[in-house]
């Protein structure tokens, strides 16, 4: 190699960039803000889906405070409360995140349109949607089927 004026260096396979992958630390789910969320029954195949800008956790602290007080307040409280069921606040499932609340509110009702037929959702969370919208969501489920 000397003659070639080549030189050979060890390469180590443990580098500092692949020990520290993540200098952020990541947010539990339940600290998250800003997010479009969905809860599932667990009595039944029916769901819910919500928008909030405050801690995921204290907006389901207030879900099932409705739930646990009689209080019709939402959809979801609505249906746990009416139908004798309990609601699966542990796995509830981050959508998306948006700080944007317009954003935000545009992403829920998407969702709330994918999830249609399961939704225990009052229809005024969506009426301002617009078929046209409902109609291109479900044309692409459509085409997305294998």
């Amino acid at each position: 190699m000397k003659k070639y004026d080549i030189k050979i260096s060890h390469k180590p396979n443990n580098v500092t960039a692949s020990i520290f992958t993540q200098v952020k630390p990541r947010i539990e789910q339940r600290n998250e803000t800003h997010t479009v969320y969905k809860m599932n029954c667990s009595e039944c195949d029916a769901c819910y889906i919500g928008n909030t800008k405050q801690y995921l956790h204290k907006r389901i602290y207030e879900h099932k405070y409705s739930i646990q007080t009689n209080k019709k307040s939402t959809a979801l409280a609505k249906h746990a409360i009416e139908q004798l069921h309990s609601i699966d606040f542990e796995n509830t499932e981050i959508i998306k995140k948006e700080r944007n609340q317009l954003k935000r509110n545009v992403f829920e009702m998407i969702a709330i349109q994918k999830e249609e037929k399961r939704t225990v959702n009052s229809r005024a969370d969506i009426e301002n949607f617009g078929r046209i919208y409902h109609n291109i969501i479900h044309r692409n489920d459509r085409d997305h089927v294998t």
